[in-house]
């Protein structure tokens, strides 16, 4: 089992140290929200791990700053914009009602949201509701897709991988088990096409190579030509909605 000790340091908030035998050095990671992660080999005490924290505070603090300005804010819809996902069209219909109950029915090709007429358009329960039905869309249309797409890929260029799974993660857009086993974040249809097969492909690679030394991107490239052209554009889109 992994140890782990969790510390609260100003101006970064919450770090948490984790011990893992596969690590052969010290590394950090930050990731939205704010999620601070070091971990370290098992023969490398917390102490010195700290100290390690403490001479890149600098470095975090100012990864942190860039995550938060690629935090989205939470959506406001028009509603006189078209509301779309992929195969779903928005269909907004203010009833009349005595509370304020919602209902939220994703039907195909539409995702109906019926409130009470005396609420807003943009009342924050109808937007909300307009979230979640386009999360229920998405994740419709992320099951036909992906699962299909992801084995196609990996036919194509001989992966082989032990399971697939979809969710709606909050910080990552897709994850390889040390067995192989993937999840892909349903979000990833916001994505133009080519970048949910760069996610693809990038996981699938993990199947083969499980850390992003030069060697993986060198694998990646044969599969996916300029992954890091890929993984610059990805940084336009935050995880979140």
């Amino acid at each position: 089992m992994s140890e782990i000790k969790t510390i609260v340091y100003p101006e970064i908030g919450q770090v948490e140290f984790r011990k893992s035998r596969r690590a052969k050095r010290l590394s950090i990671n930050v990731r939205v929200p704010r999620n601070v992660r070091v971990v370290l080999p098992i023969g490398v005490s917390f102490s010195i791990a700290e100290k390690f924290v403490q001479t890149k505070r600098q470095w975090i603090i100012d990864h942190l700053c860039r995550l938060d300005n690629r935090i989205p804010e939470v959506p406001i819809f028009d509603e006189n914009q078209s509301i779309k996902t992929r195969y779903h069209t928005l269909e907004l219909c203010a009833v009349q009602r005595r509370n304020e109950k919602i209902d939220i029915n994703v039907l195909p090709g539409i995702i109906q949201i019926h409130y009470p007429e005396n609420l807003a358009f943009q009342h924050e329960s109808v937007q909300k509701a307009i979230r979640l039905g386009m999360l229920e869309a998405y994740g419709i249309e992320a099951r036909e897709i992906l699962p299909k797409r992801t084995f196609e890929l990996g036919q194509q260029f001989g992966f082989q991988y032990a399971g697939l799974r979809i969710k709606n993660q909050k910080t990552r857009w897709g994850s390889c088990s040390s067995r192989n086993h993937i999840n892909l974040n349903l979000q990833l249809m916001r994505l133009p096409d080519h970048l949910i097969d760069y996610v693809i492909l990038h996981e699938l690679t993990h199947t083969k190579i499980k850390n992003h030394s030069k060697m993986f991107w060198l694998e990646l490239a044969r599969v996916f030509p300029q992954p890091q052209i890929a993984r610059k554009e990805m940084k336009r889109y935050a995880i979140g909605f």
